[in-house]
C-alpha cells in the first residue's frame, strides 16, 4: 500500500488500514514516503512506523509523478495500491476487496476502486467539490463505460510488472493530470482498468481560488 505524504497527518489512515491487515492478516505493508512534508507533519508521521509501516522521508520535494515512481524501490508485493494521503477509509473490508477481486479476475492488471465526496461544504469550497461531485464521483457502472477516461490516481491498484512498464510521467511535479497521462499510456499499450465500487473519501478541498491556481 503506497501512499505519498505531502504536509498531512496520516494516523488515522494508517491505524484503519492496519486495523484490517493485521484482523484479516493480510500479506501487505504499508510504506509512507513524505515529499519534504513541514516539519510539524514529519514529526506526527514519523510514530507510525513500525514492522508494518515502512517510513522514508526525502529531504528536498521532487513531485507528485517522481515521488509515486519511487515506491518501486521500496515494494516488493506483486500489486501496489496506491491512496492519497488526505483521504479516508470508509468500509471495513477495503483492501479485502481488492484482493477478492483480483482472485476472482487473474488476468486484471489495473483496478479502480472509485471515490465518493464529503457532503457539506462552505461556499469558498464548492468549486473543486463540484467538479469532484460531477466529474469523479462515479459509480464503477459508470465508470465501467470508459474505463481509460474514469481512471483516477488517488485510489488504485496495480500490478508491479504493469507499473514498472508504464509509470507515472514525471515531467509533472506539481498538480495536475499526471493520471490522466498514465491512463493514456495503458490505453496506447491495449491495458485494461477494471473499476469496482469501492471508494475512498475525499474529504479535504482547496479553497476556490487555490484551485483555480492549480488548474491554471
Amino acid at each position: 500500500i503506497c501512499i505519498p505524504i505531502y504536509n498531512n497527518d496520516v494516523t488515522s489512515l494508517i491505524s484503519k488500514l492496519s486495523v484490517e491487515i493485521v484482523k484479516n492478516k493480510i500479506s501487505a505493508e504499508i510504506i509512507l514516503i513524505d515529499d519534504d512534508s513541514k516539519m510539524h507533519y514529519k514529526e506526527v508521521n514519523r510514530k507510525i512506523k513500525n514492522d508494518l509501516v515502512k517510513y522514508i522521508e526525502l529531504n528536498q520535494n521532487i513531485g507528485i509523478s517522481k515521488i509515486k515512481n519511487l515506491f518501486l524501490q521500496y515494494a516488493n508485493k506483486d500489486f501496489l495500491l496506491f491512496l492519497d494521503s488526505d483521504c479516508k477509509i470508509i468500509q471495513d473490508n477495503f483492501i479485502t476487496q481488492y484482493l477478492t477481486f483480483i482472485i476472482q479476475n487473474p488476468k486484471a492488471q489495473v483496478i479502480c476502486g472509485g471515490r465518493v465526496v464529503e457532503k457539506s461544504y462552505t461556499s469558498a469550497y464548492n468549486l473543486r467539490r463540484k467538479f469532484s461531485l460531477e466529474r469523479e464521483s462515479k459509480s464503477a457502472q459508470e465508470r465501467r463505460k470508459n474505463p481509460h477516461l474514469h481512471f483516477q490516481g488517488n485510489n488504485f491498484m496495480i500490478a508491479e510488472s504493469t507499473f514498472k512498464e508504464t509509470s507515472f510521467d514525471e515531467r509533472i511535479t506539481k498538480y495536475g493530470y499526471e493520471d490522466v497521462l498514465l491512463a493514456l499510456q495503458l490505453k496506447n499499450k491495449n491495458i485494461p482498468i477494471s473499476h469496482i465500487d469501492n471508494p475512498e473519501l475525499k474529504q479535504d478541498f482547496e479553497s476556490n481560488s487555490d484551485y483555480l491556481l492549480k488548474v491554471e
